[in-house]
């Protein structure tokens, strides 16, 4: 056996005393671990059985991973760095009409960035239910608008900028008005800026939801 390692030592291309681990194997049994995987992984692929296959790759691979992560430790490699990060809720134009709604409407809640799936559901129960969810269940709404007892939806509200001048982002808004109207939902589009004064909003309210 003492020759074995001796001939495993003559193999390693890297220095192993550099590499301290914390399992109660050595490196060697390490190297013993691959070589065993890779014949088991060539048995394997004569008699083609996937199963089997599949088992001795993870064998396999394991120890090099170990070894590999020995490797980044020691030498004190960078953690990878976090793929998601906070977005921010509303911009500043936002968050100022969100503030005019509120003080215009207090007889309402106001809800911002709401999904349309919250307040919209497919009528049928049965085959076209998850086609027809999947035209709109990544719509937002800007802003909603619901009673302060029965929190019933009211309106939509939406503010539309100067992006929305563009012919594609008018073919949307048109497709997400007959989603609103099919299901019976009012709704409203101001434009901004300027963005429309306390008085506008109190006024629409008034003529078209409390009438």
């Amino acid at each position: 056996m003492d020759s074995v390692y001796r001939a495993l030592d003559n193999l390693v291309p890297f220095p192993m005393e550099s590499i301290h681990f914390d399992l109660a194997f050595s490196y060697k049994s390490l190297v013993l671990l691959c070589l065993a995987g890779y014949f088991l992984l060539k048995l394997d692929q004569r008699k083609r059985r996937k199963v089997r296959s599949d088992t001795s790759a993870r064998i396999f691979h394991f120890p090099l991973r170990m070894v590999q992560r020995q490797q980044n430790h020691a030498i004190g490699k960078r953690p990878r760095l976090p793929l998601l990060c906070q977005k921010t809720f509303m911009d500043d134009y936002e968050r100022q009409f969100y503030l005019r709604l509120v003080k215009a409407l207090p007889e309402c809640y106001v809800f911002p960035q709401v999904s349309f799936s919250a307040f919209l559901n497919s009528s049928n129960k049965w085959d076209r239910r998850y086609e027809v969810r999947g035209r709109f269940n990544r719509l937002v709404a800007d802003f909603i608008l619901c009673d302060c007892e029965s929190f019933r939806l009211l309106a939509v509200i939406e503010l539309d900028g100067n992006s929305h001048d563009r012919k594609d982002v008018q073919e949307k808004d048109k497709k997400r008005d007959a989603y609103l109207d099919e299901a019976g939902i009012k709704h409203k589009r101001f434009r901004a800026p300027p963005q429309p004064s306390e008085e506008e909003i109190k006024g629409w309210f008034q003529r078209v939801i409390q009438n």
